[in-house]
């Protein structure tokens, strides 16, 4: 059973100074559908529940980023200056750079696998007069695919996180739904209990005056005499109960 939240609490406050304020000249008028409207507003329990899904949603989508592929880039740059010891070298020293560049796509599967593809440059220059090639440039591309075939094999082992943050997602959906209902159901019960006690009590006041009607009936009867004072006693005995269920109603 869920407390009782300020909402429901606030609706039957305003119910209770309803009907205090019956014999005024205004009173607030409220509609079902308007207390069910306050109650969802001010309900805690409902803000709560609301946030829950949201939450296990952005835990959903953090466990399927496990299976997003990835990029990474790398840049290298190396520079080497060596003394020159032989009378072909024109220059004095030979300096040699190398500028590497690569790129790597790889991604997880829900297997457990892991595939990678790879692409590698470089470019070599150097003023070592022997090169007859110089700019050198190299290009590698590799595809690499890994599947452990025991230990981690298969997609409920690789899936586990998705699935249980799914059910979370789930528990948490129920959860909002089970507060509204309870809310809901709250609301109302309060709400009709409420239009029953109002109604009991016009039901009453009228029995209340057909009973005042009587006694002064009776009075004038046996003033006449025709009805016995005995009968004063019971219209007046009916009129105390008459009251006495009216102070019970608005209690």
């Amino acid at each position: 059973m869920f407390k009782k939240t300020i909402g429901i609490f606030g609706l039957l406050t305003l119910f209770l100074a309803t009907g205090s304020l019956a014999q005024q000249e205004k009173s607030l008028s409220l509609s079902l559908e308007d207390c069910l409207m306050k109650a969802m507003k001010n309900n805690l329990d409902i803000a709560v529940a609301v946030l829950n899904p949201e939450l296990a949603d952005i835990s959903v989508s953090r466990a399927r980023e496990r299976f997003f592929p990835t990029l990474s880039l790398n840049v290298g740059n190396r520079s080497t200056e060596q003394a020159s010891y032989s009378w072909i070298e024109a220059a004095d020293s030979v300096i040699s750079k190398r500028n590497d560049y690569s790129a790597t796509i790889s991604q997880i599967i829900p297997t457990g696998g892991n595939f990678s593809l790879s692409l590698s440059n470089y470019k070599n220059d150097s003023n070592r007069v022997t090169n007859t090639i110089n700019p050198v440039y190299s290009s590698t591309l590799r595809l690499n695919f890994t599947q452990p075939l025991l230990r981690n094999f298969g997609f409920k082992i690789n899936r586990q996180e998705i699935i249980i943050a799914q059910n979370n997602m789930d528990m948490s959906e129920n959860q909002l739904k089970r507060v509204l209902q309870q809310t809901i159901y709250s609301v109302e019960e309060a709400y009709w209990n409420f239009v029953y006690s109002i109604e009991m009590l016009k039901v009453r006041s009228q029995s209340l005056k057909l009973a005042q009607d009587l006694l002064e009936k009776n009075r004038k009867s046996v003033e006449v005499g025709t009805m016995a004072p005995i009968e004063i006693l019971s219209a007046q005995s009916a009129v105390a109960t008459r009251e006495a269920d009216i102070l019970a109603a608005e209690a």
